[in-house]
Parts: structure tokens; sequence; C-alpha cells
């Protein structure tokens, strides 16, 4: 039986946009995930079941370190700098996920207000609470579907690239 007190939907009585901004910004991050996977796949002209196998496991900081290593390896400076700005972008951009999906998210009981809490350093015993506004968490949705886009163009890219280049490493 339900009732009212027992209602488990954490809601932000200062904030009411934060659950869809936070549902946008994880759905946006599977979009981006998937067109990483394609990037580093085209990268390393890898087929679909290799991408699956080699690919898929990886962590998004995994996957954007290796672009970033292959590029540096492989591409002049004018790629690489692209490259550079849209790996910090989507470094700082997974940073901030990994705080919402794997953090400790406190609601306060004045207010309803949903903080983050932080244990590190001088608040190693007694965390840090921060507060997550929705215009923040929305502007990272969006900023990840920026990204997303960013991505598949690169993997349009190089896929074109090598539809004509097959004996050197693809450029941009």
């Amino acid at each position: 039986m339900h009732s009212e007190e027992h209602d488990a939907t954490i809601t932000n009585n200062d904030d009411p946009q934060l659950g869809d901004a936070i549902g946008s910004l994880f759905i946006n991050f599977a979009l981006l995930n998937s067109n990483i996977n394609s990037a580093l796949s085209a990268l390393l002209s890898l087929n679909l079941v290799q991408e699956k196998a080699l690919v898929l496991p990886l962590q998004p900081k995994q996957k954007i370190d290796l672009i970033k290593a292959f590029t540096n390896e492989y591409w002049g400076k004018e790629g690489i700098s692209a490259i550079n700005s849209l790996y910090k972008d989507t470094e700082k951009l997974i940073d901030f996920r990994n705080k919402l999906a794997h953090g400790d998210m406190v609601l306060s009981e004045e207010g309803g207000t949903v903080s983050l809490a932080t244990y590190r350093g001088k608040n190693r015993f007694n965390p840090k609470l921060t507060a997550i506004p929705s215009d923040i968490v929305s502007h990272n949705a969006m900023h990840c579907l920026f990204l997303a886009k960013e991505f598949r163009r690169l993997a349009m890219s190089i896929n074109d690239q090598f539809a004509t280049e097959t004996n050197s490493p693809l450029h941009p």
C-alpha cells in the first residue's frame, strides 16, 4: 500500500526543475558516450564487433584518453589543438556527470534543497555541501549535446577520410 508519507520521490522545493535537468544530463551523456565510441572506433579502424569487444567496456575518460594519445602520436599540430579543446571540455563534463552519478546526494530536511556532499581534505569526516542548481545541470546537459555532435562529426570525417586514404594514419 502506498501512502504520501512513504513517497520515495526526491523533490527540491527550491528548484523543482532539478530532476528534469539531471535526467536530461544522463540521457544526453549516453548519446555523448555512444559518439565517443564511434570516434574512437573510427580512429582505430575497428568494425562493429571489435568496437563492442574493445571500446564499449571502457570508461568514457579512458576512451577520450585513447583518442588524445592517438592524435598526439599521428596528427599534426592543427589536429592536436582541435582535439585538445574537445578533450578538455569532455573531461570536465565527465567529471561533472560522475560527481552527480556517484556522489553522495543530501536532501536537507528544512527547505528540501539537494546538495552534493564532498569528503576531501579537511572535509574528510565533515562533508562540504554544495547546492546543485538546475541551471548549471541544464547547461551541462546542453553542452553534452554539443560535444556529442562534435564527436559524431569527428567520427564521420575520419570515416570519410578512411574511404579515400588507406596507407597512412588518419588526419583531421
